[in-house]
């Protein structure tokens, strides 16, 4: 961002929704994340398995519960706010640059997250800790979501998670919903709040929520996702669209995955102690 600004959107034309309904809009958005996240968290007793199962069929039948979940919220909050195309920053760029785009702010997001992680590392050092410790425990549980031995041995669950995971409920689902987090802000706080102070407010309370809802993740899964969420907010406002967003949140999950299949699949490349 130029000059501490987050880009300015067209406001669209056309009548202006009552705001009761842009607040149970923000106010089942923000619920969404935080239920499953606590739930997850206190439900996902049996730390031997991935919360996405790894049969087919049973992982299937998981994302199609978790579409309609997502599908019924978001639906329940828009009948409510009713909001614009604009509103929800759903503007394609034109051609393959939103998909190349994705490509170079997914690799600018892992090198941001590694940053955080040296930051907080340092700062531990300074402050007499145990920096290798705190990595450790900052280190989040990805195989709480995931079988990274399934992905090696299954090839249609690697394919279903480097597509359907990463690029349909890691991107588009969840660029939706910061999409409609975003429009909640701008629509209820249009003139008591400064756009770009009322934008990073959007930004932060956002990423917030979005990182409680990896609870299951442990706290590193906390940290990193919600840097991950602050990074992807940025580049909606930026881009004034959420598809780079919705590619950089995709391959971002998709390398990950490959990441995975890579220490599992080649355990002698991998760096000791990983």
């Amino acid at each position: 961002m130029q000059d501490n600004e987050v880009p300015s959107t067209i406001e669209p034309t056309r009548p202006v929704q009552a705001r009761w309904r842009w607040q149970i809009h923000l106010f089942l958005l923000t619920a969404y994340p935080l239920v499953l996240g606590i739930l997850g968290a206190l439900n996902h007793g049996d730390k031997s398995q991935p919360m996405l199962p790894t049969e087919i069929r049973t992982l299937l039948k998981v994302l199609a519960l978790e579409a309609a979940i997502f599908g019924v919220v978001f639906a329940v909050a828009l009948l409510h706010s009713k909001p614009s195309k604009e509103d929800l920053f759903l503007r394609w760029a034109g051609g393959w640059r939103p998909v190349l785009s994705g490509v170079v702010f997914s690799i600018a997001l892992r090198i941001a997250l590694m940053a955080v992680m040296v930051a907080v590392a340092v700062a531990a050092s300074l402050f007499g800790g145990n920096s290798e410790h705190l990595a450790r425990q900052l280190q989040p549980d990805v195989e709480e979501l995931v079988s990274a031995r399934a992905l090696v041995d299954n090839p249609a669950y690697l394919i279903l998670a480097l597509t359907v995971v990463s690029f349909v409920f890691g991107g588009l689902r969840e660029e939706l919903w910061r999409a409609g987090m975003f429009a909640g802000f701008q629509r209820l706080w249009p003139s008591s709040v400064a756009i770009p102070a009322m934008r990073w407010m959007a930004l932060f309370i956002s990423a917030l929520v979005f990182g409680i809802g990896h609870l299951p993740q442990g706290w590193g899964g906390v940290l990193l996702t919600g840097t991950l969420g602050f990074g992807l907010g940025i580049i909606i406002f930026r881009k004034n669209s959420i598809w780079p967003a919705v590619f950089a949140h995709g391959f971002f999950d998709a390398a990950t995955f490959i990441f995975l299949y890579g220490m599992v699949r080649f355990p002698d490349l991998m760096p000791k102690g990983m």
